[in-house]
């Protein structure tokens, strides 16, 4: 969540009040599901953070820096496997994913 309101707060990215309004609530409305799945995959939810990150990185380098620009132990390239997940753990991941890849790709 907070990663979410710096990442609004940039004053380098230009983020209308409507569109922080809406990725820091569609972010909420996942924090009840993803806290208890966190906490059961807490490596492999930082391995994926830190990938989700460098993949922003890499698609928009002038708003918020180029993969260089990160701490050496945050980049991975390649995007984590957990094994051994349920059905309903990894659902609830993609529909995260997937909200917080529309929230960026709106900026």
């Amino acid at each position: 969540m907070e990663y979410a309101r710096a990442y609004t707060e940039d004053d380098n990215i230009l983020v209308s009040e409507e569109i922080k309004e809406s990725i820091c609530s569609d972010i909420i409305k996942h924090l009840n599901i993803l806290t208890p799945i966190v906490e059961k995959y807490d490596t492999f939810f930082h391995q994926l953070i830190y990938h989700m990150r460098y993949k922003e990185h890499i698609a928009i380098p002038d708003k918020i820096g180029s993969p260089e620009t990160m701490r050496k132990k945050e980049i991975i390239t390649e995007q984590p496997t957990l094994s051994n997940i349920t059905k309903s753990d990894q659902i609830a991941l993609d529909d995260f994913l997937n909200t917080w890849n529309k929230a960026v790709s709106s900026l």
